[in-house]
């Protein structure tokens, strides 16, 4: 179900979905797509082909995409630069976490989490206990641990205050 020109939030089964944001644009596009007919198009790759998942929440109220864009877009030019050509998926919202086809990642691919927020809904232990590489991408500068709520195997750290 799409829902066209919304301001605010609409429910979807149990869920709220926020809509209208960030605010002053002319039109905005909200979906209401249930986790279990997610496809995050890992069915198409080759056998032998790894997969690297790119992902990020959307935000509490508010699109973070804009934010995070830089981080991706790097992210994806590295790994297209790969000589193995690994199968490259990247997108936004903690729903996708629930789709059965993240089981299916397989020893050797990729998982990379952007930002604290929903760092908490990847299956993090599952991923690692199938040998995936599992990485926290840490965007925000934080004197204590903003990992409580993930566990991955790998931290990638984007400030240099959270060094010093």
């Amino acid at each position: 179900m799409w829902v066209a020109n919304c301001r605010g939030k609409f429910r979807c089964g149990s869920r709220p979905v926020h809509c209208g944001y960030p605010p002053g644009r002319s039109a905005y596009n909200c979906s209401c797509t249930h986790a279990k007919s997610m496809d995050l198009g890992l069915s198409s790759r080759a056998p032998l082909q790894r997969a690297v998942i790119i992902w990020a929440a959307r935000g509490g109220g508010f699109d973070l995409s804009f934010m995070y864009k830089p981080v991706v877009d790097s992210l994806v030019g590295g790994f297209k630069a790969a000589r193995s050509q690994p199968l490259i998926v990247q997108g936004y919202g903690v729903l996708y976490m629930e789709s059965p086809e993240l089981v299916t990642l397989r020893d050797g691919d990729i998982f990379v989490w952007i930002g604290p927020i929903g760092s908490d809904k990847p299956p993090w232990h599952a991923l690692s206990t199938q040998g995936v590489r599992t990485v926290y991408f840490q965007t925000e500068p934080a004197d204590g641990c903003l990992l409580a709520r993930s566990a991955p195997r790998e931290l990638w750290e984007f400030s240099w205050h959270n060094f010093d």
